[in-house]
């Protein structure tokens, strides 16, 4: 995993513990608005960190600045934008990826960017501390299961 990627994740595992810790209800609340943008982030990030360190590897250097290039604009990583965009690649990516996930991993991935969109818009969210934290621990596992199947 890039370093970048393991320096974000360690600073969400700390903000994570830092929400623990806050007792206000209406605090802890807006501060699971923040946790879900930051982990949206993390997931957009290591996206990019993946598919380039593995283009880096294993293409052309003009090959590998388009991919990148085009990364650059992959947002709102949703579980179908997710899926497609592996099977772009590579057919097996995508088979492996659909095969798995669980739905609660899936459910998460959908929950985490559906509510960063509506935090970042203004319209009201669904999200807790609570269901943050589960959402957060499915993302890591996702980020794992997304290693296995992108092998540099």
């Amino acid at each position: 995993m890039n370093y970048r990627v393991r320096n974000q994740i360690s600073s969400l595992d700390a903000l994570f513990e830092t929400a623990d810790k806050i007792s206000d209800e209406e605090l802890q609340a807006h501060f699971a608005k923040y946790l879900c943008v930051k982990t949206s982030g993390l997931f957009e990030n290591y996206m990019k960190a993946q598919v380039g360190d593995y283009v880096d590897v294993s293409s052309a250097r003009p090959t590998a600045n388009f991919v990148k290039n085009k990364t650059k604009s992959f947002t709102n990583i949703n579980y179908q934008k997710l899926a497609s965009f592996l099977n772009a690649f590579d057919n097996s990516w995508g088979r492996k990826f659909e095969e798995m996930l669980t739905p609660e991993l899936k459910s998460s991935l959908n929950a985490v960017i559906a509510n960063r969109n509506n935090i970042a818009h203004g319209i009201p969210d669904s999200i807790s501390l609570g269901s943050m934290k589960i959402h957060y621990e499915n993302m890591k596992k996702i980020i794992t299961i997304i290693d296995s199947i992108i092998k540099k």
